[in-house]
């Protein structure tokens, strides 16, 4: 891609200005300088917005688009893999590039193939590093590294290239970076995020209908057997048959899609207690659900 091509707006040129004053200025916080970074990635990828401290086991990743994670320390000292001697975790996450490995293990682990590797950076809004993450490796692997520093861009300005042609070849290559990679395999507990919602509000809407209630029975019949209480709380009890309904009923669909076997749904299906989902008043859920399996195969 050519420098000289009107390739982007002058909006990620601005936002990233506004990084690099922020950055140099001794009041601002790491807090800040963050929020200058995710703003600069919504700037240059406008069809997906970065999301901050998605959480992961044992922390939270700081901004997340796409395939790419990024790390942001007001410390340049901490933008890199961490010594050996810090062996302890919490030593561990105060170094950036050490965090994004682990993070992508945690994050990523059950989802993709072993192989597959992930972006990261590692910045304090004016020194970025690039890093190639592996799904269980020990540390990332720096692929590049960009100073976006005064003294550096007066630097290149002697050389013959003006400060706007660096900035803008960094903005082309932090683009390309995002862009580089497919996207990631969705979080499955994201994609459910609303189902245990709607199906509660379906329960409710279905008390007192024949099908709905003898599942029911159905289901505390089984809790019985299995020597497990229903709460004393009827709205508890209700909500808890709604999850395990669904609970159930996306198992079940997930065993199919996995197995292509016939077994997991088919004579069976009326007879679960979760069989009410299909027919109950707001029936979308059901639907939904199929939508859902095809996208995870």
């Amino acid at each position: 891609m050519n420098v000289q091509e009107n390739t982007f707006s002058s909006q990620p040129e601005i936002v990233l200005e506004r990084l690099l004053h922020r950055a140099r200025s001794k009041d601002s916080s790491e807090a800040d300088i963050q929020a200058d970074v995710k703003s600069l990635f919504d700037s240059l990828i406008q069809t997906d917005a970065a999301r901050l401290e998605v959480s992961v086991e044992g922390g939270s990743i700081d901004i997340l688009i796409r395939n790419t994670i990024v790390e942001v320390k007001k410390d340049n000292s901490r933008l890199g893999i961490a010594p050996s001697w810090a062996t302890d975790q919490q030593t561990r996450r105060q170094f950036a590039a050490t965090q994004l490995q682990d993070y992508v293990n945690a994050r990523y682990s059950q989802v993709s193939d072993s192989k597959s590797i992930y972006h990261g950076f590692t910045t304090n809004g004016i020194l970025w590093y690039r890093w190639e993450v592996q799904i269980g490796g020990d540390a990332p692997k720096q692929v590049k590294s960009y100073d976006l520093s005064d003294m550096h861009l007066q630097d290149t300005d002697r050389h013959g290239h003006t400060r706007k042609e660096v900035l803008y070849r960094f903005l082309e290559e932090l683009h390309g970076a995002i862009d580089a990679l497919p996207p990631p395999p969705q979080d499955f507990s994201q994609l459910l995020a609303d189902f245990p919602r709607r199906v509660e509000d379906i329960a409710l809407k279905s008390v007192g209908e024949p099908e709905f209630d003898t599942k029911r029975l159905l289901w505390e019949d089984l809790m019985r057997g299995a020597f497990i209480m229903k709460p004393n709380d009827e709205r508890k009890s209700l909500e808890l048959f709604a999850h395990h309904s669904l609970l159930v009923e996306i198992a079940r669909r997930v065993a199919h899609n996995v197995t292509n076997s016939t077994h997991t749904t088919s004579e069976n299906d009326d007879v679960a207690f979760s069989s009410w989902l299909k027919n109950a008043r707001g029936g979308g859920v059901y639907r939904l659900q199929n939508r859902l399996m095809d996208k995870q195969t």
